[in-house]
């Protein structure tokens, strides 16, 4: 988009403006998505680093989980 503005102004000597593109609404609809009012759950791993599963008996996987 940028090239095909670049070379009509060099055809025409037209100066532009160093002003930012507009974002089309729908486009910018899109890319720029508001946080959710609802919070999203997020899987925990479940244990430590420590194991590769969960021990009930170790105290870093009890905090993990928490």
């Amino acid at each position: 988009m940028k090239f095909i503005k670049k070379l009509i102004c060099k055809i025409f000597h037209i100066k532009a403006c160093q002003c930012p593109e507009e974002i089309d609404p729908h486009a910018e609809y899109y890319l720029d998505q508001p946080e959710p009012d609802v919070p999203v759950h997020t899987e925990s791993v479940g244990h430590c680093s420590g194991h590769t599963r969960y021990r009930v008996n170790c105290d870093h996987c009890n905090a993990a989980i928490r």
